[in-house]
C-alpha cells in the first residue's frame, strides 16, 4: 500500500493599490459610494424568450472603484417564490437561484468575462469567445458576499483591476460592454438587462457600452510549496519544492510563471468510455495552462462533414507533459514554464492581446498564418426551420433548447407541443402559472400518442427511458453492499411516493396505485389515468441499448436535414440513414470491442424476405408498402379516452 502526505508549506501575495474609501464585500450595499453607482433595472424575460416583465424585479449597481469593478444586485423575491439553495462545486451548473455578471473589458467583443453567482454560495466563471462560447478554464479572482431578507436577497462583488488583460489600462475612465440577468430557480425564469441573450446568434456584441472610472493597479502573485510522498512499499521518500509566479505590473501586462509546478493540486479528469478511435478532449485543469486559454478557441469545419459548426482549439495544453521519450508508461516532468498573455513588438511599443482579430491582421507580433471558418447564410434545410419559426411558433420556441421543453410552455403561449416527456409535467402543474387555474388544475391534458397507417395493435407507441441499478463484479464488497442498501432505500415504497409527488417519474406499481395519486389525479392532466391505463405498456423500455448513441444521433440529424430542405425524399433519406448507421455498428461489430453486448448485423435481405420472416415468427414489423399511406385521420374524444383508462 502507498500512503502520501502533502504539506502546503507557504503562500504569499503581494497587492498594491491607490488608497481609497474601500468598499466592504459583505452582501450589504450601505457606503457612500453606492450612491454615485450607475443603476440598472431595464431587465427583461429572455428564457422563455418572450422579453416580457420578470416575475419579480431585479436592481443592479455598477461603480469602478480603486479595487476593481464592483457590481451590487438587489433581488426582490418574496416568500411566495421559494428560493432554490442548489449548493454545486465550482463551475458546476447550478438550477438554483443565481446571478450573472457579464463583463468585455475592452469593449470590442473579443471576450467578454462571466461570473455567476448562486445564492446558496456556489460560484462559477468563464470566458466568452465568438459572441457566446463559453469556457470554464478561466478561474476569477472576484469577491463576493451574500445577504438575504424575508423579501429581498442581495449579492455584492468585486472583480479587481488585474483579472484580465486590457487595452489602455492607465486611461482614468473606460468604456466596457457589460450585461446582468437573474434566475429564479423555482420557475427557471431567466431576465436581463437590456434583455440581451445568450441563446442568440449575437451575444456580446450586443452588451450595452457604459463608462466608468479606471484606477491603475499592481499584483505580485508568489505561491511556493513543499510536498513529501512516502512509499512505504518500496521505501522511498520523494520531496517536490516549487512555486507559482503571477506579476501583473499593469493590467496591460501579465507573466505567469512556474518553476517545478504543483499539480497535486488538479481535480481528476471524469471517466469517460470511449469505444471509438478519436481520443477525448479533456479541458486542461492545471492553473498555468488554463489561465486563459479560451483566447485560442476559434470555429472551424468538423472533420467529417461540410457543416461549419464545429469549435475546435489552436493549442490543445493537455499534450505537454504527456509520455516521457524514455519510457512512454511514465508522464514528463516539467520543470517550468512561462507565459506572457500580452505582446508587444518593441520596448516603449503598446502590447497586444492575443485574438482571432489580431492574428488574422498580423497586429499581435508572434502571430502565426491560422484559417478561420464562419457558419455564413443558413444552409436550405436550416433556413426552412428558421422560416417556419419565425411565421408560426411563438417568441420564446426562437431560443429554447431541449432542457428548456418542459418549462416553457408551462409559461403558457404554447398551444400544442408534439413532443412530451412525462417528465416534463412536474414543470407545468405549479401553483400560479399560467396554464393552471385558480382550483390547480390544469388548462392542459396530456393525448394519447398517435400512430399511422402501419400501426398494427400490439405495436408500441411511445418508448419510456428505464434504468437499473447495476454493481460492477469489480466494485469492492464493502461498497457494494452500502450501494444495494442505498439502491433498497430510494426504491422503498414510503420514499418513492415522496419522490414521485416531486418528480412525477414512477419506479413503482404501488406508487402509482397509492390512494394521494388518486387524489392528485385530476390536478395532473390525464398523468395517472395513463399510468394506470393498458396504454403504459404500448410504450417500449429502454436501456442501454444504443451501441454508440453520439455517431448514430448524428446521423439522424444529417438524414432530416436532407429530406427537410428537399434533397433527398423523405424514403431516400431514411434509406440513407440506415445505410450510413449499419456502416457505424458494421465497425464496431468487426473491432469487438463492446464484447457480446455489441451489434451483430443479419445479412442483408430484401422488405419482403424479412416480412415474411416477422409473419413466421409471429412478430409485426416490418409491414409491406401500402399504397394508400395518408389514410383519413380519426379524432378521439379525450374524456371518452379518459374513460377508458379509468375503466381499468
Amino acid at each position: 500500500m502507498k500512503r502520501s502526505l502533502r504539506l502546503l508549506v507557504a503562500a504569499a501575495s503581494l497587492t498594491s493599490a491607490t488608497a481609497f474609501a474601500e468598499i466592504k464585500i459583505d452582501g450589504v450595499l450601505n457606503e457612500p459610494e453606492w450612491e454615485r453607482a450607475q443603476v440598472f433595472t431595464d431587465f427583461k424575460v429572455t428564457q422563455p424568450y418572450t422579453l416580457g416583465v420578470p416575475r419579480h424585479p431585479t436592481e443592479v449597481r455598477l461603480l469602478g472603484t480603486p479595487q476593481g469593478i464592483v457590481v451590487g444586485f438587489r433581488c426582490t423575491q418574496p416568500p411566495s417564490t421559494p428560493r432554490q439553495l442548489a449548493q454545486t462545486p465550482r463551475d458546476a451548473d447550478n438550477n438554483g437561484d443565481r446571478v450573472n455578471v457579464y463583463v468585455d473589458l475592452n469593449a470590442d467583443a473579443q471576450v467578454a468575462y462571466n461570473v455567476t453567482i448562486a445564492l446558496a454560495g456556489s460560484l462559477q466563471d468563464a470566458t466568452l469567445t465568438n459572441e457566446n462560447q463559453y469556457s470554464t478554464d478561466w478561474d476569477s479572482d472576484v469577491e463576493y458576499a451574500i445577504t438575504q431578507t424575508d423579501q429581498e436577497w442581495f449579492v455584492e462583488l468585486l472583480l479587481p483591476w488585474t483579472t484580465a488583460p486590457m487595452k489602455n489600462a492607465d486611461a482614468p475612465k473606460r468604456t466596457i460592454g457589460i450585461a446582468f440577468d437573474r434566475v429564479i430557480g423555482a420557475t427557471q425564469e431567466r431576465s436581463a438587462s437590456a434583455g440581451v441573450s445568450f441563446t442568440r446568434p449575437r451575444y456580446v456584441s450586443e452588451f450595452p457600452k457604459v463608462e466608468i472610472d479606471q484606477y491603475p493597479g499592481s499584483l505580485l502573485h508568489f505561491f511556493p510549496y513543499a510536498s513529501v510522498a512516502n512509499d512505504m512499499v518500496d521505501d522511498k521518500v520523494d520531496t517536490k519544492l516549487g512555486a507559482d509566479i503571477q506579476w501583473k505590473p499593469s493590467a496591460n501586462f501579465q507573466l505567469t510563471a512556474a518553476l517545478n509546478p504543483d499539480f497535486g493540486q488538479v481535480e481528476a479528469d471524469e471517466l469517460v468510455v470511449n469505444f471509438d478511435a478519436i481520443e477525448v478532449l479533456f479541458s486542461d485543469k492545471r492553473p498555468f495552462f488554463a489561465e486563459n486559454q479560451a483566447l485560442f478557441d476559434i470555429r472551424v469545419p468538423e472533420t467529417d462533414s461540410q457543416r461549419l459548426t464545429a469549435r475546435d482549439r489552436l493549442l490543445y495544453t493537455r499534450r505537454i507533459g504527456g509520455a516521457r521519450d524514455d519510457d512512454p508508461n511514465q508522464a514528463a516532468d516539467i520543470d517550468g514554464a512561462v507565459k506572457i498573455v500580452k505582446v508587444a513588438k518593441k520596448k516603449g511599443e503598446p502590447s497586444v492581446v492575443p485574438s482571432i482579430e489580431t492574428t488574422l491582421n498580423k497586429t499581435y507580433p508572434i502571430a502565426r498564418p491560422m484559417f478561420m471558418y464562419t457558419p455564413g447564410t443558413p444552409p436550405p434545410h436550416i433556413q426552412k426551420y428558421l422560416d417556419w419559426l419565425k411565421a408560426y411558433a411563438p417568441p420564446a420556441a426562437q431560443g429554447m433548447n431541449f432542457s428548456e421543453s418542459g418549462p416553457v410552455p408551462a409559461q403558457g403561449e404554447v398551444a400544442q407541443q408534439i413532443f412530451w416527456y412525462t417528465a416534463f409535467t412536474a414543470d407545468a402543474v405549479k401553483p400560479g402559472l399560467p396554464v393552471v387555474n385558480e382550483d390547480g388544475t390544469p388548462k392542459w391534458r396530456m393525448a394519447p400518442s398517435p400512430h399511422g397507417v402501419y400501426w398494427k395493435d400490439g405495436m408500441k407507441l411511445g418508448y419510456q427511458d428505464v434504468g437499473s441499478w447495476t454493481l460492477m463484479k469489480s466494485t469492492p464488497d464493502d461498497r457494494a453492499k452500502a450501494a444495494w442498501l442505498y439502491a433498497q432505500f430510494v426504491t422503498s415504497k414510503t420514499v418513492d411516493v415522496k419522490k414521485s409527488h416531486v418528480g412525477l417519474t414512477f419506479i413503482r406499481e404501488s406508487t402509482i396505485r397509492d390512494k394521494s395519486f388518486t387524489e392528485r389525479a385530476p390536478k395532473l392532466g390525464g398523468l395517472v389515468e395513463f399510468y394506470r391505463s393498458p396504454a403504459r405498456v404500448q410504450w417500449s423500455p429502454t436501456g442501454t441499448n444504443v451501441p454508440d448513441y453520439p455517431k448514430l444521433a448524428q446521423l439522424w440529424w444529417q438524414a432530416v436535414g436532407d429530406a427537410s430542405s428537399g434533397a433527398k425524399t423523405a424514403q431516400e433519406a431514411m434509406d440513407s440513414l440506415c445505410s450510413e448507421q449499419e456502416k457505424v455498428m458494421q465497425r464496431l461489430e468487426r473491432a469487438g470491442v463492446q464484447g457480446d453486448i455489441g451489434p451483430k448485423l443479419a445479412e442483408e435481405h430484401d422488405l419482403e424476405f424479412w416480412n415474411k420472416d416477422a409473419v413466421a415468427k409471429g412478430n409485426l414489423a416490418p409491414q409491406l408498402k401500402i399504397e394508400n399511406e395518408k389514410e383519413k385521420p380519426v379524432t378521439v374524444n379525450y374524456d371518452e379516452l379518459v374513460k377508458s383508462w379509468q375503466s381499468n
